[in-house]
């Protein structure tokens, strides 16, 4: 009995020894990623002395659909499915919440803000809409086409297929300093390997039309200039 009692008993010490070891490698994994927080500075803007300030509080504007689309159709499917501007919005919102950079106003106060008024031209709003909130930036844009695939993640007959573009206005340069487009239908990887970057992020299904919606917002948050102080843009790039 007594030989076959000494590693039983030992066990628990092995499982702390354990315990700690893993305790100290998620303990450098945060260190290491606050690190990365501190180096990798977010949206700037230009501020006094040409020190650049860092955006901290985002507004998000509904994004708008194309007037006259709701209706239309391409091959019988609908170019705007019902509640599109409100999907990307959400996609939006949801992206912002997995970060810690930056803090954003809560939709329903947009939403409440907004209601009664026209934004059409969201850009000439979203001054407004910053002033209102004390909002550093303000996040629009207008969905152009937003179908969901026809069939299941794995078994679909159309693909899912999304259009929209994305804009950041900044209060302290008054004006548009970026502007991104996404648009994209979704296919087979075997027969695209350019949209294997899809494959990776999302795994080997078939998206709805707000998983890839998502996917579009993802990439083009990443897109915007990090640790550069963003200028305005024409309105016609």
């Amino acid at each position: 009995m007594g030989s076959h009692g000494a590693p039983i008993a030992a066990r628990p010490s092995f499982q702390r020894a354990a315990l700690r070891a893993i305790a100290i490698l998620v303990a450098g994994a945060i260190i290491t990623g606050c690190g990365q927080y501190v180096k990798t500075p977010g949206w700037l803007v230009p501020g006094g002395d040409d020190k650049p300030q860092i955006v901290d509080l985002v507004a998000v504007m509904p994004i708008r659909e194309v007037p006259g689309r709701a209706e239309a159709k391409i091959d019988g499917r609908r170019v705007l499915d019902e509640g599109a501007g409100r999907a990307v919005t959400a996609q939006v919102y949801g992206r912002l919440t997995e970060q810690t950079r930056y803090r954003f106003v809560p939709d329903l106060s947009v939403d409440a803000y907004l209601e009664g008024r026209d934004y059409r031209d969201p850009e000439s709003v979203a001054p407004d809409v910053a002033e209102e909130f004390g909002a550093d930036a303000v996040l629009f844009g207008t969905v152009y086409r937003f179908q969901d695939r026809v069939g299941t993640r794995f078994a679909a007959s159309e693909p899912a297929s999304v259009s929209f573009e994305l804009a950041l206005y900044l209060v302290a340069t008054k004006g548009v300093v970026w502007r991104g487009e996404f648009d994209e239908t979704q296919q087979a990887l075997s027969t695209n390997f350019f949209d294997a970057w899809m494959f990776w992020r999302a795994g080997p299904h078939w998206l709805s039309s707000r998983e890839l919606a998502g996917l579009g917002v993802e990439k083009l948050l990443e897109s915007i200039p990090r640790g550069e102080a963003l200028l305005p843009i024409e309105s016609g790039e």
